[in-house]
């Protein structure tokens, strides 16, 4: 995987620049699928375009291992800590004005990534002069989307290397929305041991009392550390060398590095967040036997999640669909890998290209056929279907969740990704 990267090229980048409000920024747009990409917007003290490239990469990966038709992008402003809240929003109104010619013909979509809110994303899209359809309740579930993929490859994963998900030892890395999310689905099933937040991180072999846990960090927020006393502290190093069954990455980029990577003891390591791996880790750790996937297979969950959202699927058949149909994506992806002495990291990135390939083979084929499915219609061979389509199209938005339109729009999801 990290050969793509070295010989790969981003089809287009921009940078942002007004040195009078101090802005410097970079969108960059790794490829383009029917004039159209999408990816997060993210705003740290330190982010860079070398950065920013590769998370656009991995946007693409994950659109494409998902056979979603879209292209990858990122987007990535830097704003000083001395920033007062009012110069940051001019910042950020002053980016979506600049790349406002992008924003506006729905050539790039933006999201969130880390340091951006619902709240930035409506700064962005007004300084465009747009009006933004992001809301809070998106963001929210793309953190759970993204908890359910990174769990549901985790109990695939323990299938096949023989480990009992219901006792296995547990390590959450990075206690946010995401990390938090996972804690949430399998705390009643696994035992958390340690879990990390930007103030360190703490272990107890028998344990974490979960629920507690939450409770300090709804007072204390991160300082869940100092605050929860039936635990002992650690250092982040020590708690991902603890003796555990699977570690959850879901905070720092990079976190696994060459210098840490022989020392982890975990069985099955899933990165749930963007970059978790430095180059060559991910080959370190399928020589040393640790089960691995690339992170752009098992962080898709919030690109996944709301992607079926927006096909007005409810919560609940996004579920099924995550926990039925993608854990047989990634178990077909396991028998062809491990079983076989194959790296699933060299694996997963071709397939992506070969479900690139074949959308777009799709796509032209669908251009093609319009002239003959018109002609369907016209003699009534399609009616029954285009009548549907239209019905679907034309009822109330609180229709969508009668049970008859969520199984068309189940079957029609299904059809949508064709995974295998």
């Amino acid at each position: 995987m990290a050969d793509d990267l070295d010989f790969h090229s981003p089809q287009l980048i921009c940078k942002v620049e007004d040195k009078k409000i101090n802005l410097q920024g970079f969108l960059v747009m790794d490829t383009l699928l029917g004039g159209h990409c999408a990816g997060g917007i993210r705003m740290t003290p330190d982010v860079t375009e070398e950065e920013v490239k590769q998370l656009a990469w991995t946007m693409s990966m994950k659109f494409g291992f998902l056979n979603i038709y879209m292209g990858g992008a990122k987007a990535g402003i830097i704003l000083s800590k001395n920033n007062s809240h009012e110069s940051r929003d001019i910042i950020l109104k002053t980016f979506g004005q600049r790349i406002g010619f992008i924003l506006k013909r729905g050539i790039y979509y933006p999201g969130t990534d880390i340091g951006t809110s619902e709240r930035d994303l409506r700064l962005i899209e007004a300084g465009a002069g747009i009006k933004s359809a992001i809301t809070a309740e998106d963001n929210n579930d793309s953190g759970y989307f993204t908890a359910l993929v990174a769990v549901t490859v985790a109990r695939e994963i323990a299938k096949c290397a023989g480990i009992d998900f219901k006792k296995a030892k547990v390590i959450i890395e990075g206690f946010g929305k995401v990390g938090s999310a996972i804690a949430d689905l399998i705390s009643d099933e696994t035992t958390i041991i340690g879990l990390s937040t930007v103030k360190g991180a703490i272990v107890n072999n028998k344990g974490l009392d979960i629920g507690k846990v939450k409770e300090i960090k709804g007072i204390n927020g991160d300082d869940i550390i100092s605050a929860y006393k039936d635990a002992e502290t650690s250092s982040l190093d020590d708690l991902l060398a603890s003796d555990s069954d699977i570690l959850f990455l879901c905070g720092k980029p990079r976190v696994l590095n060459l210098d840490n990577v022989n020392k982890i003891k975990a069985k099955i390591v899933i990165g749930a967040g963007n970059l978790c791996f430095e180059k060559g880790v991910e080959a370190a750790c399928y020589h040393r036997g640790i089960y691995v996937l690339p992170d752009f297979v098992t962080s898709c969950g919030g690109v996944l999640g709301l992607t079926l959202k927006g096909m007005r699927l409810s919560f609940y058949n996004i579920t099924k669909l995550i926990q039925e149909d993608f854990a047989l994506k990634i178990n077909n992806l396991i028998k062809l890998s491990w079983p076989n002495g194959q790296s699933p990291v060299k694996m997963a990135p071709d397939m992506v290209r070969e479900n690139i390939s074949k959308m777009q083979e799709l796509k032209v084929q669908k251009k093609q056929g319009k002239l003959r499915r018109t002609y369907d219609i016209l003699v009534g061979r399609e009616w029954k279907s285009l009548t549907s389509r239209i019905a679907l199209h034309t009822v109330p938005g609180t229709y969508y969740y009668l049970p008859k339109i969520q199984d068309y729009l189940l079957l029609r999801a299904r059809e949508s990704f064709r995974w295998k």
